[in-house]
């Protein structure tokens, strides 16, 4: 009888674990499911990316319908979507214009809104050079890295530009402006990662944020969410609780090109690719994290053999 029992047991376990296994999966995809619909409203991810398979160009990647449009044969080191999400603001270098321009992807149309000369002088760099980094969206008007963190509005009906700050001994910044909290928050050495500072720019006062480096970062539409990453993973930061929270570790050695936070604060994006050194071997990724709930679900793999993602805006 108690032989009997155990030869029950030893076959109900594959049954349970099959069971088990499959309601996992159900959960996992209905609630991956369920993300997507959300997804659907949230603006399509711009990037401009150098990709075998899919070519060189500048791409819409909607995340609710996993669908992708090709706007442009053009590639950008640097694109912002337009207040409106209409256009894209880029860096331009080609033989008739180098600066800022506005693209029309529609019309397939540049605009040009500031030269790299013009810059110059405004800022007062004495040696020209063609760095324009970290641009942002700003009200209506545009933030980027040019010798400092500086700022293009308009003025009536002519483009202005003026350098907002400069660290000593800071070549280049990451950094976020908030929109609602009217403030900036910037970590030194984008490449290198550097502690969290903000800058207000009414007051001209630079204060700490988090005492921890960051690589790639973002900050919610709200001012109450930092989204970042270091060597020791990705974390959720609440500015209002001062409060820190682990989202997730990717597996092995991954680079995390970029991260996003979604227009309603709900959802980060996070681009990476499989390592630090591009190769035949790397496969670009993209993942989104609910920062209401911590869960991360891996949303698109872009497999590919030689290529990079040059910038990309949500």
């Amino acid at each position: 009888m108690k032989s009997l029992t155990i030869v029950l047991k030893n076959r109900a376990l594959p049954a349970v674990l099959f069971l088990i296994i499959s309601v996992l999966i159900y959960k996992y995809t209905s609630v991956k499911q369920e993300l997507k619909e959300n997804l659907v409203n949230e603006p399509p991810i711009v990037f401009s990316a150098s990709m075998s398979g899919y070519g060189d160009g500048t791409y819409l990647y909607h995340l609710g319908s996993d669908t992708i449009d090709k706007i442009s044969e053009e590639t950008f080191d640097e694109l912002t979507y337009n207040k409106d999400k209409t256009r894209l603001i880029v860096k331009v270098k080609n033989n008739d214009f180098l600066g800022i321009a506005e693209y029309d992807w529609k019309k397939a149309e540049f605009i040009p809104i500031m030269s790299i000369e013009e810059i110059q002088r405004s800022v007062g760099k004495s040696e020209l050079h063609n760095d324009i980094t970290g641009l942002n969206c700003f009200g209506g008007g545009y933030l980027f890295w040019y010798d400092g963190i500086c700022l293009l509005e308009k003025e009536d009906t002519k483009w202005k530009v003026r350098k907002l700050y400069r660290e000593q001994g800071i070549d280049d910044m990451a950094f976020v402006w908030n929109p609602v909290s009217e403030i900036l928050y910037f970590t030194g050495f984008q490449y290198e990662g550097g502690n969290f500072k903000s800058y207000d720019i009414k007051t001209d006062k630079v204060s700490p944020v988090l005492e921890d480096r960051a690589y790639a970062f973002d900050v919610s539409a709200d001012g109450k969410k930092i989204m970042y990453h270091n060597d020791k993973g990705c974390f959720m930061y609440d500015t209002h609780e001062e409060k820190q929270r682990k989202l997730f570790k990717l597996k092995g050695y991954k680079y995390i090109e970029k991260i996003l936070i979604s227009q309603d604060s709900r959802y980060g994006l996070c681009s990476y690719r499989s390592s630090e050194i591009i190769s035949t071997d790397s496969i670009f990724k993209f993942c989104v994290t609910d920062l209401k709930t911590g869960k991360t679900y891996k949303i698109k793999d872009w497999d590919t053999t030689i290529g990079i993602i040059y910038s990309m805006d949500w």
